[in-house]
């Protein structure tokens, strides 16, 4: 689909977002301050917020799915997250939102938490702590916070106001799971699992489609990607928004970053962003490569992967490197002891090191 349409039907969408021409968006190309907010009109952080929320809501007027991509446990793109489901906008647009961290196994509980209904706590958990994922990067907090968001959204509103929340993760019964094998038959199609999920619902056409997902699976530019097979599949309903995360790419663009107040929207097509190349969005300098059995990290080249704006429709800008934060999962998860002994469970089934700084590993032997 064409970001161009969206710059040249509304120049001032994008700028009064704090999104200044200086950034080069829409074609414009200087460093200078010419159309930059002044000092004094720059919104503060919380109503940069609502206005990202808004605007990103306003993108469905055009298109059928907006999809972000989500750094994990990244505690400023979930301050965004939940002011988007708590937004009377965006449910005015959208009908279903599609997440990577949830269980589809548990689809049936999850919909039952976010109409309101009283569910134990130890259910709705197994939405996002059964997933194909085993190494618990969804057990941050911020991820059950997530859905008791959307649930608190919902209070109130009739039930074809509500929004609904699928499960994007292939469902998994871990009691029938026994071995490393059967585990990879179900992983492996976790991204066709995502993408026929989002694409059975721009068939149903019941209202917008808010992906949320790992970034790396929106990347338009390669092939197999959730990104690029709902955009071949249905040309034109797609909208990809990319966080910037890397520190390389953080550290090279600050000049330019700093005239914005985050969080904010970076058209790529026309833009001086959307020029660059993509390794430095995608790498930040640095890649995990596999040398006789054994992972190692090196630096990545920041040349290779071409135009950013091949890879995604936007960018979001949430604030410096050195004010992103991240979440971790509370040590008090290691008292959970039923938990802890399937975490450590699943571990033996496969063969890549298990993550030794999660509570169940720190608390258990």
């Amino acid at each position: 689909m064409g970001m161009t349409k969206i710059c040249a039907r509304g120049m001032a969408w994008w700028v009064r977002g704090a999104l200044a021409l200086a950034t080069g968006a829409c074609g414009v190309d200087g460093p200078g301050s010419a159309g930059a907010l002044a000092e004094d009109e720059l919104p503060r952080e919380e109503e940069a917020r609502s206005q990202a929320a808004r605007r990103i809501a306003s993108l469905f007027d055009s298109v059928e799915v907006v999809a972000i991509g989500e750094p994990h446990r990244n505690v400023e793109l979930h301050s965004l997250l939940q002011e988007l489901v708590a937004d009377d906008s965006l449910v005015a647009r959208v009908g279903v939102i599609v997440v990577e961290f949830g269980n589809a196994h548990y689809q049936d509980v999850l919909d039952r938490f976010a109409a309101g209904a009283e569910v134990h706590e130890d259910s709705v958990a197994q939405v996002w702590r059964t997933t194909t994922q085993i190494h618990g990067v969804w057990d941050a907090p911020m991820y059950e916070e997530f859905f008791h968001a959307v649930r608190r959204s919902n209070a109130g509103r009739p039930p074809s106001e509500r929004l609904r929340v699928l499960a994007g993760d292939p469902p998994l019964d871990w009691s029938a799971i026994q071995t490393g094998e059967a585990l990879r038959s179900v992983t492996e199609h976790r991204a066709t699992h995502f993408t026929q999920v989002v694409l059975n619902q721009i068939e149903a056409d019941i209202g917008g489609v808010l992906a949320v997902i790992g970034g790396a699976h929106l990347d338009l530019a390669r092939t197999g990607t959730v990104g690029a097979m709902i955009q071949d599949a249905a040309p034109g309903t797609l909208f990809t928004v990319q966080p910037i995360i890397a520190d390389t790419a953080l550290t090279l663009w600050e000049p330019r970053l700093d005239t914005l107040v985050a969080p904010a929207l970076i058209p790529t097509r026309g833009s001086w962003f959307g020029s660059m190349d993509g390794a430095i969005l995608a790498g930040g300098g640095r890649r995990m490569v596999r040398r006789d059995g054994v992972w190692v990290e090196e630096p990545a080249p920041l040349t290779g992967r071409g135009p950013i704006h091949d890879m995604t429709d936007a960018l979001l800008y949430l604030g410096p490197a050195r004010s992103l934060t991240y979440e971790r999962p509370l040590a008090s998860l290691a008292n959970d002891t039923a938990y802890c002994d399937a975490y450590r469970a699943r571990w033996s089934l496969v063969s890549v090191p298990p993550e030794r700084s999660h509570p169940c590993w720190r608390g258990g032997s």
